[in-house]
């Protein structure tokens, strides 16, 4: 059987380390960027607030699935798209919108150990961000071969919770650094709102048509 490119990512145990000790440790930045905002926002709406490193955690089990041979597909389904979206969402809009999403004069500081530190500049940050989540994106083409079926409730729940997420996120101030940034309501929110609204589309129309591939495929044929 000729072997996938995709295939090599979870046959080579070197890649597969250094892919699930990647992303705990963007997961673990992630969570701690997010940390002040936790302690803002109620605890009921936790789950909709660190977009990039929830999908990220969930990419590590979804891989490690795959690997196992105990894929699941409503995972599978869930991990490629929120990977995919967030990880272009966050190359195309933090450049754009970067004194939206984090004041003027932001810098990150991340504790090391004994008492050394690393200091990210606004511009620094940005930069990094952008490199992350390019690869954050290219992520989910690792997931999206091992999505086997395309049910209906499936495409719901997933196509779903992407509204779901936007409607917390700009309706109830869960979007990065909402809690943080004192700017109640903005025009450039719309304009975001709008950007997010078609990506979903399309990724309803793209999951619409393998449904309907799908169906092609099992349909009896008769002589």
């Amino acid at each position: 059987m000729k072997k996938r490119l995709v295939d090599v990512f979870y046959d080579f145990t070197p890649l597969c380390v250094f892919l699930i000790v990647g992303n705990i440790f963007a997961s673990l930045y992630g969570y701690y960027f997010y940390w002040e905002q936790f302690l803002a926002t109620p605890w009921y709406k936790w789950i909709f607030v660190p977009d990039c490193p929830l999908y990220d955690t969930l990419f590590i089990i979804a891989f490690l699935l795959i690997k196992r041979k105990h894929s699941n597909n409503l995972l599978n389904m869930i991990v490629f798209t929120n990977m995919l979206k967030y990880g272009l969402w966050t190359v195309v809009t933090i450049p754009l919108y970067s004194e939206f999403f984090l004041p003027p004069g932001y810098q990150s500081i991340v504790p090391l150990f004994g008492g050394i530190t690393l200091t990210f500049s606004l511009a620094s940050l940005n930069m990094l961000l952008v490199f992350l989540h390019s690869i954050m994106g290219l992520e989910s083409f690792l997931i999206l071969p091992f999505i086997k079926k395309w049910q209906a409730w499936e495409v719901a729940v997933t196509i779903g919770w992407l509204f779901v997420n936007d409607l917390f996120d700009y309706v109830y101030n869960t979007y990065p650094t909402a809690q943080l940034n004192y700017l109640a309501r903005d025009s450039r929110i719309d304009v975001i709102m709008f950007q997010n609204l078609i990506v979903n589309t399309l990724f309803l129309v793209y999951f619409v048509m393998k449904r309907r591939q799908q169906w092609a495929l099992d349909e009896p044929k008769y002589d």
